[in-house]
């Protein structure tokens, strides 16, 4: 005969281990949309210097302060998903702590998907960057 936990057996019921993982891939793509930021950053920094070589070069200097500003613009795109992907992520954190209601899986599926998506556009934004 054995003896059954009834606490025990509420948290076996819903096992964390697929909020877990969601949690990972939330964190990941917040990582992700950091990375491609910093290189974005790192391509802003390339035009910076690229336009102080023009200097007194007039058609350069105006070509480069032209990407510098459609640069800028990206970066400031990117700083604003990067902020939201951060946020999706402490979100998703924080409900998952014991104090907060627990989730469905839906409501779990429905922040990963948020992080993927804000984590993909500011990959677009890097690439159009380096396009640029």
């Amino acid at each position: 005969m054995t003896t059954e936990n009834p606490t025990l057996a509420t948290e076996q019921a819903d096992p964390p281990d697929y909020f877990t993982r969601v949690n990972l891939h939330v964190k990941f793509a917040a990582e992700r949309a950091r990375q491609a930021k910093t290189g974005i950053d790192a391509t802003l920094a390339k035009a910076e210097a690229a336009l102080e070589r023009a200097r007194g070069r007039e058609a350069e200097q105006r070509a480069a302060e032209q990407r510098m500003q459609r640069l800028q613009g990206i970066a400031a795109a990117a700083d604003q998903l990067n902020r939201e992907v951060q946020a999706q992520a402490r979100n998703y954190a924080d409900s998952l702590l014991r104090a907060n209601p627990p989730i469905s899986r839906d409501e779990a599926q429905t922040f990963w998907q948020l992080a993927e998506q804000t984590a993909l556009q500011v990959a677009t934004l890097h690439e159009n960057a380096l396009d640029r």
